[in-house]
C-alpha cells in the first residue's frame, strides 16, 4: 500500500494525515488509515445527504416492516442476554429503526424504553407497534436526552456516522456514570472477511461510511471513558461489546 499524507484530508477517527486508497465499492472509494486502521469514504458524504438517503428505506411503513418477526425474536433474543441490565433501568435504543429493542426491553421489565431514528417511517412502525415506549424523530446529531440512561443500545450504527466523534458525544450524553453501551457493528479486522476483501457485505456505500476492526473501536471508547466488560461471540464478520462508562472523557 502506497502510502502518504494528503492534503487537506484527515482520517476522521484518529486525525491522522496518512491514509491511501483501500477498495472501490459502487463506485464509491474507502481509504484506509496507516495509523489507526480505520476505513472510510472519501469524499466522505454529509450528515444531510446520508439523513435523506435514510428516508423512506426499504419500503418501510407506519404499518409494515420488512421481516418484522424476525426481528422481533433477535430483539428479544439479545434483550434476554442483556436482562441484568434491563429489568427495572432505563434504556434507550439510539437508530431504533421498528423500535424493536425498545419493545423488547419493555417487556423484559424496562422502567422506561425510549428509541430514537430520523427515518420517519421507521418511527411511524415503532410508535404503532410499541405504545408503551417513547420514540423521537430527529437526526442522531441533535437529539439532546432529558436525562441519562441505565443502557444505551446502539446496533449497526456507527458505521454510518461520518464523523464518528458527534455518536461518541451523544453515547457520554445518553449514559449515565457507571451505565452501559451496548455496540455492534461490521469487524474490519474479522478473520472471516472474503479473499476479496471489495466483496464484503460491511462496504455499503454511501451509508456505512466508516468500518472498524475491534482493535480501534475499543480505542475510541476508552478515549470517551468505557471500558469493554462483556464481548459476545462474533455472527459472521460482525462484533458485540458492552462497554461500562467509567469516567468523563
Amino acid at each position: 500500500m502506497n502510502v502518504a499524507a494528503l492534503p487537506g484530508s484527515a482520517c476522521p477517527l484518529c486525525s491522522g494525515p496518512r491514509h491511501a486508497p483501500y477498495v472501490v465499492v459502487k463506485g464509491y472509494a474507502y481509504h484506509r488509515c496507516s495509523d489507526c486502521g480505520f476505513a472510510f469514504l472519501d469524499p466522505m458524504p454529509s450528515q444531510i445527504d446520508l439523513n435523506a438517503e435514510y428516508q423512506g428505506h426499504k419500503g418501510i411503513t407506519a404499518e409494515y416492516y420488512p421481516h418484522a418477526a424476525s426481528r422481533r425474536r433477535k430483539a428479544l433474543f439479545r434483550a434476554l442476554r442483556l436482562i441484568r441490565r434491563i429489568r427495572g433501568r432505563t434504556v434507550i435504543d439510539i437508530g431504533c429503526g421498528g423500535g424493536f429493542f425498545a419493545g423488547a426491553a419493555r417487556l423484559l421489565g424496562a422502567a422506561a424504553a425510549t428509541g430514537v431514528d430520523v427515518d420517519a417511517s421507521t418511527i411511524a412502525y415503532a410508535r404503532r407497534a410499541y405504545p408503551e415506549c417513547e420514540f423521537h424523530c430527529v437526526p442522531l446529531d441533535s437529539f439532546v436526552p432529558a436525562a441519562p440512561y441505565d443502557l444505551v443500545h446502539c446496533s449497526e450504527v456507527i458505521e454510518h456516522a461520518p464523523d464518528p466523534h458527534v455518536l461518541m458525544r451523544l453515547l457520554v450524553a445518553c449514559c449515565r456514570p457507571g451505565g452501559h453501551a451496548f455496540i455492534t457493528t461490521p469487524d474490519l479486522g474479522s478473520p472471516n472477511l472474503p479473499a476479496k476483501v471489495e466483496e464484503w457485505p460491511g462496504f455499503a456505500p454511501p451509508v456505512h461510511t466508516g468500518l472498524f476492526t475491534e482493535e480501534n473501536l475499543r480505542a475510541l471508547f476508552r478515549r470517551y471513558g468505557f471500558e469493554p466488560v462483556l464481548r459476545l461471540p462474533p455472527r459472521k464478520t460482525g462484533m458485540k461489546i458492552l462497554f461500562r462508562r467509567v469516567s468523563a472523557p
